[in-house]
């Protein structure tokens, strides 16, 4: 078996004087333990990870590189991809991690011209679902004839002018789409329950915030009717009291009303009297104007007849 030869550099201690030329460990050996601190995978740029993941489906040399071109480590909060060509569009999303209200601008290159661009700013459900922001970092460019014709030669490029930071978005391969397409039909409709969830639960919400203002407006309306059952008690009181002086008033009245029929039949009786006293006196009156009344006649006619 032969031995390996492994060189150790970065691996060794400081204080240890290492020899020139490769050392020779056998393979059962202790790797030396390292002195450095392992960097977190979260601290690793994403495109380092998408580097691993290049698009097979091109060309070796017209593959389109996936490293980040910016300042620093700030190009590794940039994160998306290119999802589909269809119908003459390219279609994807892009965004920023640390700023995610951005907008990034999305240029189209084909053999190092610009062919198209625009933003990544519409609104897509399944990103607001996936926690990407607000959802609203999907864009969608139309392709010219040229790009179309050669769509394994297309560079998709994102840049956030905030950071001045620039991603190539890497293109999904063949396999990675089956998976995609087998997933989507059962993860769409299990969001799709999910939103009638969330639509129910706001409503319910919505319901029970109208039930509370009515609750309260119902408790405001007793509280002026037990008002107004006071004052309508003290009505009712003022009534009943009202009703007894105008009781002792009535009694009141009625001993009038008695006196007074007794009068009127008194009055009656009188008239009768004075007119039986009156035709008693007119009769003699009434006997002598006729006696008077014949002679009179008599004298005419007497004197009528000498004539």
């Amino acid at each position: 078996m032969p031995v390996a030869e492994v060189t150790h550099r970065a691996l060794v201690p400081e204080d240890t004087a290492v020899a020139a030329g490769p050392r020779k460990v056998a393979a059962n050996d202790a790797a030396p333990k390292p002195q450095e601190p392992v960097r977190p995978a979260a601290d690793k740029p994403a495109t380092a990870r998408s580097a691993q993941k290049k698009d097979t489906s091109a060309p070796a040399g017209d593959a389109p590189s996936v490293d980040a071109v910016g300042n620093g480590d700030g190009s590794a909060a940039l994160d998306g991809r290119v999802d589909a060509i269809d119908n003459g569009r390219l279609f994807g999303w892009v965004w920023d991690r640390d700023l995610p209200a951005a907008r990034l601008l999305v240029r189209i290159v084909l053999d190092g011209a610009e062919v198209a661009k625009g933003l990544a700013d519409k609104p897509r459900v399944d990103l607001r679902r996936n926690g990407i922001g607000d959802g609203a970092h999907a864009f969608s460019l139309d392709l010219p004839p040229a790009a179309l014709a050669a769509p394994e030669r297309l560079t998709v490029i994102a840049h956030c002018e905030e950071t001045s930071c620039e991603l190539t978005l890497r293109r999904p391969s063949a396999d990675e789409r089956a998976v995609e397409a087998a997933i989507a039909a059962p993860l769409t409709r299990v969001m799709d329950r999910l939103d009638l969830l969330v639509q129910a639960q706001r409503a319910l919400q919505l319901g029970q915030r109208d039930t509370g203002r009515a609750l309260s407006e119902t408790t405001q309306r007793l509280d002026a009717m037990s008002d107004s059952e006071a004052r309508l008690q003290e009505a009712l009181e003022s009534v009943g009291s009202g009703q007894g002086e105008l009781a002792v008033r009535l009694d009141q009245m009625e001993i009038f009303l008695t006196r007074f029929d007794t009068s009127l039949a008194g009055f009656d009786a009188r008239i009768e009297a004075f007119a039986e006293s009156s035709r008693s006196e007119i009769r003699p009156q009434f006997f002598a104007l006729a006696v008077l009344i014949g002679m009179g006649l008599g004298l005419a006619l007497a004197l009528g007849l000498k004539i």
